[in-house]
């Protein structure tokens, strides 16, 4: 499931900032702050990007009738992120977006927005067996 996660997010996040590049910070920041979510049982949706990921998080992750505002509030805050802090955004295991080239950038050649994964899949380390070891119990008087 994380692989389809970072997939998404490695697809998608980049293809947002670009949407969004040539937004102002101020209207980036209310974007976000605007963003709602529908069909709430109560009739208030969510309001914020914030809000609709800490309610609906778990859609995002399991699957849920909220799973697409998720997505789009999840996408939308790392894009904006990327966007207006100096240094991108890095996440751990999912990747590394950034506007602009910058010092200890992890993007090869510095290039913005291309995805190089934080952690390597496959294992460096190969682990022992255990040993077996049969442990035989007292016999109980009952």
């Amino acid at each position: 499931m994380i692989d389809v996660f970072a997939d998404m997010l490695a697809l998608l996040v980049p293809l947002r900032m670009e949407e969004l590049r040539t937004t102002s910070a101020e209207h980036l920041q209310d974007h976000l702050k605007k963003m709602t979510c529908a069909g709430h049982k109560t009739g208030a949706p969510c309001q914020g990007a914030v809000d609709i990921i800490a309610l609906h998080g778990d859609d995002l992750q399991y699957g849920g009738r909220h799973r697409s505002d998720a997505r789009r509030a999840l996408v939308d805050a790392l894009a904006v992120a990327a966007l207006l802090t100096p240094g991108g955004v890095l996440t751990s295991g999912l990747g590394h977006w950034c506007a602009r080239p910058h010092d200890g950038c992890v993007n090869p050649a510095g290039r913005p927005t291309v995805i190089r994964s934080v952690v390597d899949p496959t294992p460096t380390v190969k682990r022992r067996r255990r040993p077996v070891v049969d442990v035989h119990l007292p016999e109980v008087d009952a």
